[in-house]
């Protein structure tokens, strides 16, 4: 390993063993038994005491849609850039990296990736959150559940979630029961998501990256990650918070669908990489 007091990796079915309880490999990923992987990256040095429940932390998913795959590559040079230009001596990068925690989940639909598929077998990640979705429809992927696991442990004061099909930077709402008359109502949290994403936007370019709610820009949907991640931790529930009760993979503890207020409320950002789902070779 190249950076090992930098980088952290670990499985998402071997760390969360709620997500499998039969415990068997759940998929083929190339031959091999389907694996999510989950990457940290932060000064380990300093990360004890008080440093290791304080330091801010921020997520990043590369490909919820596995036939989104420029994510993953986005992600993936993003780890590599932050490792190598902390080696290098780069000041700002060497801030960052010692005063907060990157948590990347390059593949986060490992056989969707794998397969060149949306779904993860049959079932798509981005209606499968606990949001505005039947109890027995959420939380059915391995996609889902490892996601889920990863915010019950930790704050992420910002997440931004890579997908492509069209090219857009949106913020809350993206959810049927925030639309009023054809158009998104504002989450708490608006002037927040303004400030942060026109940064956002300038730094990735404002005339590639239209910005706006994920309602009016994009498209309402039950079940998305988006709303989840940013409402789990306040909105009410059973709705639109949902208690999920699944069967898929030997089923997965309802608890697991319960939240303490505060503890899921992420800022976080839907980005829209490209109107091509998969970039030129």
């Amino acid at each position: 390993r190249q950076y090992p007091m930098l980088v952290d990796t670990w499985i998402a079915q071997d760390v969360f063993p709620e997500i499998l309880p039969t415990r068997k490999p759940w998929a083929d990923c190339n031959g091999v038994p389907c694996e999510t992987l989950i990457v940290r990256i932060t000064n380990k040095k300093t990360l004890d005491g008080d440093e290791a429940t304080s330091r801010p932390e921020s997520l990043f998913s590369g490909a919820l849609h596995g036939n989104e795959p420029a994510g993953v590559l986005t992600v993936t040079e993003l780890a590599g850039f932050l490792c190598s230009q902390y080696e290098k001596g780069n000041t700002e990068i060497q801030r960052l990296v010692d005063g907060r925690i990157t948590w990347i989940m390059p593949m986060t639909n490992a056989h969707g990736y794998a397969h060149h598929t949306r779904e993860e077998q049959g079932m798509d990640p981005n209606r499968d959150f606990a949001y505005t979705q039947k109890p027995s429809k959420c939380m059915m992927t391995q996609t889902g559940r490892a996601v889920n696991e990863l915010f019950r442990r930790h704050l992420f004061q910002f997440t931004l979630t890579f997908h492509s099909g069209m090219r857009a930077l949106t913020y809350e709402w993206g959810s049927n029961n925030h639309l009023r008359n054809g158009k998104s109502t504002e989450s708490p949290d608006d002037r927040a998501f303004n400030e942060v994403g026109e940064q956002l936007g300038n730094v990735a370019g404002r005339a590639w990256y239209p910005f706006g709610k994920i309602n009016d820009v994009v498209y309402a949907v039950d079940g998305g990650m988006e709303d989840w991640s940013y409402g789990a931790g306040w909105e009410a529930s059973p709705y639109p918070i949902t208690v999920c009760r699944p069967k898929t993979y030997g089923g997965y503890p309802e608890s697991r669908t319960k939240y303490k207020t505060g503890s899921i409320a992420s800022l976080v950002f839907l980005v829209e990489m490209d109107g091509e789902h998969k970039p030129p070779d």
